[in-house]
This record gives structure tokens, sequence and C-alpha cells, in this order.
């Protein structure tokens, strides 16, 4: 995977997650009973992106090509990719389903139930940590070896 691959892959991932960001958003102000799960999932997925805009920087930066270690997360990113999709799918249903039956109102949409039991949270964020464990570890590796590479101080 050459560096501009990795970074889109990246970028794909970032905005999978600031979507799955918003529609927590939509469900906080709706779905009283679930915040702790919402809010953790939230927190994880702002940490996620902190993490993937710093990689996508790296990536893309004039020392992404010699980024060894990260540029073979492809198989990780599409883990990734497709955990949060299957959610963003998730989420989006139970939200849909609640505009489309808009039978009273606005009170059909403040009653909406969190499509995601905690034990399921938990197991999301736990994949999300993994993966962000794995990407700055990958990150570590590589920024040492740019640093300590004799091309770097020529």
């Amino acid at each position: 995977m050459d560096g501009l691959s990795a970074a889109a892959n990246v970028i794909a991932v970032i905005q999978i997650a600031g979507t799955i960001w918003s529609l927590c958003s939509q469900y906080l102000t709706a779905a009283k009973n679930a915040k702790p799960d919402i809010e953790r999932l939230q927190g994880e997925l702002s940490r996620l992106k902190n993490v993937l805009e710093v990689a996508q920087k790296l990536l893309e930066g004039p020392n992404g090509s010699r980024l060894q270690a990260s540029q073979e997360l492809r198989s990780a990113l599409e883990n990734c990719s497709s955990r949060l999709k299957g959610l963003e799918s998730k989420l989006k249903e139970k939200l849909e389903t609640a505009k489309r039956g808009n039978i009273v109102g606005r009170f059909r949409l403040r009653a909406l139930k969190w499509p995601l039991e905690s034990n399921d949270v938990d197991s999301i964020v736990q994949s999300l940590y993994e993966f962000r464990d794995t990407l700055s570890a990958c990150l570590s590796v590589d920024q040492t070896s740019v640093v300590d590479s004799p091309l770097a101080t020529a």
C-alpha cells in the first residue's frame, strides 16, 4: 500500500467515525437512558479520530513513503472501517425508522431508544481502543525509524 492509498483509507475511517459521532449526538439528546454509553462511545471515537488525523498527516507528509509499519495497516483499517460501517448502519436505521414513524410529532423522536446494549458498547469501544493502540504503535515504530534513518540527518 503506498502512502496515498494508506492516507485515503485513513481519511475514509475518519469520515465514518465523524458520522457515527454525529449520529450519537442525535441519540444523546433523544435517548436519555443511554447517556453514559453514548458518551463513552463518542469519547473513544474522538480519540481514534485524533490518532487517525496524525497518521493521515504523517502518511501524506514528505516521509510518508518511508513509514513501513503504517503502510501495513491495510487489514486493520479495513476491519475498523467495516466495524464502523456496521455501527453506522445500525444507528442510522433506528434513527430513520423513528423519523418515518413520526406519528406523534416530535415526541416520537424524543422517545428514541438507543439501539445498543451496554455490552455491545463495551465490545465496540474495546475494538476501537485496540485499533487505536495498534495504529499508535505503528506510528511510533515509523517515527523512530525515520528519526534514526541516515537520510533524516542528511
